[in-house]
């Protein structure tokens, strides 16, 4: 659990955050410098990250490789990183030894040795990294692309500088920069784990000396502007590299959580368009993204691909089918919804170390002026609607607009194959339509409903009927639960491995689920993959698999999660108020069960279950995400068909019997 955050600022301009985390184990130490590489002077490219390195070479009291040693010996781990923004320090210790692993980055920081033996030893290491990158096809495109992005902009250099920068920058030229930018006034100190604020703010005093004033940075505009001109590259590569850039805002701008969004939409899962599309239906990419890139001057938004072998110029006419299709056909309220999840997820899975929390906050203090400002930021993600998108998509994705570049093998195409699809008009379509809703009432008395849905791509099938605590006993109590469970697990020729990887490779979502009297099946798929899914529905319907085995294991996990109502009070409150009010009543079954209704569960029980929910008149199917719905409801029905012969009604629903009001 994370305490309040606690910031101050010393005397000397050194910023300092504390995040109390009390359960925590260890403590991170985290030191960021507001100075990157976007600060160099012309004779300085490459500085940045070369202090970085060299600060680890050791200081006055700490020789070569003492301070890994150290910190090591204190249970934990030190590592940095250089952008063109900040350059950050960090270590991950005991929580009893942080004050003295603030001791080591402090004395890093403040009292280095730049000794010239060392330098030329570093010097090699990185060039090395640098080379490196020259073997990567996607990091040769990106530097070239930033070039061009960025041609009067520090961003448009690499971090890390040119290798022929990086030969010729002399020793004075790194120290001068570290003594320039590397004092209190440009630091933030963050500290989080069980940890006390005013202690961070006792020993932040003790280890940074120093009254200098923060030295001013000068910066100049780094808007992107479109290059008319593509750029293209061959090189002795067997992956090609195609990307479109295009001008974004910088941090802070009120576009951002938009065009994060968006980029999520575009890119973020596999069901995405540029995904499915690409990959798994045209077959013309190996890999597809879209990403919002906004830096403190400025940002860029990117969609690219990785091409098939001989199908580069194909894959460059897909982007652009791609980003007009969603122009045209926009997105649906489930897509919105499930990148949100996505977001929201990604930033809680990244934020549950105490180390990245504590990066977390240093980054946004330095960025934002708020180290909590992360947690605003996914609400204003949350507030984030399906028009605002569109609308950001529809002023950004035009031909005119974009940077394109091509990375080719020395046998790929010449820059002349690469041609966008023809020009037109996008046909912007309403977010809404006005189309009514298909109802067919089946021979058996299934009820059928088939409804275009908002404009997207999105399709969503489901099954409702009665069932649940209405099918069970006593003896049976808590199985509607398991069928939920094992309905999934396998069906017709597919088992339970093989399911799983069909739908995930078409993008799709699959779930069951049993809620008090109710029991339901619903599928969520690309609009392209709804006949395939209506398949997968008629399997789940007619021949789900049941196995021993899976029923045995949801057995044995249901009794065991009987264990913890013991630790959930309110859980068992339910339980009992349950039984006294609908005493004799279906309503007033356990819901989880019990261990002897629970174990021992046999394929032909849960056989009887399904069936005795599985009658015609007891269901309604709908699907909503479709524009062919007569073609859709004469499909189900013929799906359907099979289960008009059950002719059943499906459970009653008895009248509860309430307990007697006691007299005064």
């Amino acid at each position: 659990m994370l305490g309040p955050i606690e910031q101050t600022q010393l005397p000397n301009g050194m910023r300092i955050v504390a995040l109390p985390v009390p359960t925590a184990q260890v403590v991170s130490v985290v030191v960021g410098v507001d100075i990157g590489a976007a600060d160099e002077a012309v004779n300085q490219y490459g500085a940045a990250h070369f202090v970085e390195h060299m600060l680890f070479k050791g200081t006055a009291s700490r020789g070569l490789g003492e301070i890994d040693e150290e910190i090591e010996a204190m249970g934990g781990a030190i590592n940095a990183y250089t952008s063109h923004d900040e350059t950050v320090y960090y270590a991950t210790v005991r929580a009893e030894r942080w004050v003295e692993a603030l001791a080591v980055l402090s004395d890093m920081l403040q009292n280095s040795r730049f000794d010239e033996a060392d330098l030329q030893i570093e010097r090699q290491v990185i060039l090395e990294e640098l080379r490196g990158t020259q073997e990567v096809p996607s990091e040769q495109l990106g530097q070239a692309l930033m070039k061009a992005l960025w041609p009067t902009h520090p961003y448009g250099r690499p971090v890390g500088a040119q290798p022929e920068e990086v030969e010729a920058l002399k020793a004075e030229d790194i120290v001068a920069f570290w003594s320039r930018w590397y004092r209190p006034a440009n630091m933030t100190l963050c500290v989080a784990g069980p940890i006390q604020a005013e202690d961070v703010i006792h020993q932040a005093t003790q280890c940074f000396v120093g009254t200098a004033a923060a030295v001013a940075r000068t910066r100049p505009n780094g808007s992107v502007a479109s290059l008319e001109q593509a750029i293209y590259m061959k090189r002795d590569f067997h992956e090609s590299c195609v990307e479109l850039a295009f001008s974004a805002p910088s941090l802070g701008d009120e576009q951002g959580p938009v065009l994060l969004v968006l980029a999520t939409l575009l890119g973020g899962s596999e069901a995405s368009p540029l995904v499915e599309r690409m990959q798994y239906q045209m077959g013309v990419a190996n890999g597809a993204w879209a990403s919002f890139s906004p830096r403190r001057d400025g940002g860029a938004f990117f969609v690219g691909c990785q091409p098939v072998k001989g199908k580069d110029s194909q894959a460059y006419q897909a982007l652009w089918e791609v980003l007009r299709s969603v122009l045209e056909t926009g997105f649906s309220d489930e897509e919105l919804a499930r990148a949100k999840a996505l977001l929201r997820g990604d930033r809680e899975l990244s934020s549950q170390t105490v180390e990245s929390k504590a990066l977390d906050a240093l980054w946004h203090l330095q960025r934002m002026g708020d180290p909590d400002y992360g947690r605003r930021y996914l609400a204003q993600v949350e507030a984030v609607s399906v028009s605002q998108v569109l609308e950001a998509a529809r002023a950004m994705f035009q031909m005119s607009q974009a940077t394109k570049a091509f990375l080719v093998p020395l046998d790929g195409p010449n820059q002349t194959e690469f041609v966008a699809p023809a020009d037109r008009p996008v046909r912007v379509g309403p977010s809404h339509t006005n189309s009514k809703t298909l109802s067919r009432r089946l021979s058996g008395g299934t009820t059928v409903l088939v409804e275009p849905g908002l404009a997207g791509g999105m399709s969503a099938i489901r099954v409702l009927g009665l069932g649940g605590r209405l099918l069970e006993s006593p003896s049976r109590a808590g199985r509607s639960r398991i069928w939920a469970s094992a309905v999934v697990c396998g069906a017709g020729p597919l088992n339970n491995r093989e399911l799983s990887e069909r739908l995930s490779l078409r993008g799709a979502g699959l779930a069951a689920a049993a809620f008090g009297p109710t029991m339901k099946l619903g599928i969520d798929c690309r609009r392209e993959v709804l006949d395939e899914a209506i398949e997968w529905l008629s399997s789940l319907l007619f021949s789900p698999h049941f196995e021993e085995s899976e029923l045995h294991r949801l057995g044995r996990e249901a009794s065991e999660a009987l264990d913890g109502l013991m630790d959930r009070p309110a859980a068992m409150a339910w339980e009992k108020l349950n039984r006294t009010i609908f005493s004799g009543h279906p309503y007033g079954l356990s819901k989880i069960g019990h261990r002897r209704s629970l174990s021992g569960i046999t394929s032909r029980q849960m056989w009887r279950l399904h069936r005795s929910w599985a009658q015609a008149g007891n269901l309604v199917v709908s699907v909503v995400g479709t524009g062919e719905a007569e073609r859709i409801a004469d499909r189900l029905e013929r799906v359907l068909a099979p289960l008009q012969d059950n002719l059943g009604a499906g459970p009653e629903v008895p009248e509860p019997c309430f307990p007697a009001e006691e007299a005064e």
